[in-house]
């Protein structure tokens, strides 16, 4: 799949029923390849996930999610889904000073881009 057809593909799903719990995993998933350390760079030197983006990326993604349900994703959720699949990740998290604002506003600053982007 292109990368256009990707970003089309995902904004369906978010805006099904099922979008907000797709999106929840497709956080965890961007979680997936970091590496604890990583993770402590990233609080630490405060760089929220995805920063890497560029504004037409955003709009990419942004026009497909119109509609979704993105209020249904929350850190409680994330938390407690990161706790399962990546303890380690978690560990580091509430262990780093600011780890949880870090990634309060790591999940708030992507369901914002994709909001200003749709």
């Amino acid at each position: 799949m292109k990368p256009e057809e990707i970003a089309e593909y995902a904004g369906q799903v978010l805006r099904s029923g099922f979008g907000d719990r797709v999106a929840i995993g497709f956080f965890i998933g961007l979680m997936r390849p970091v590496k604890p350390e990583r993770c402590a760079w990233y609080i630490k030197e405060n760089k929220p996930l995805l920063y890497w983006l560029t504004d037409q990326e955003w709009k990419t993604y942004g026009k497909h999610a119109k509609g979704a349900k993105l209020d249904r994703i929350t850190v409680e959720t994330i938390v407690e889904r990161l706790k399962k699949r990546r303890p380690d990740l978690m560990k580091v998290i509430n262990e780093t000073p600011g780890g949880m604002d870090w990634l309060r506003g790591s999940i708030d600053g992507i369901k914002e881009k994709v909001r200003q982007a749709c």
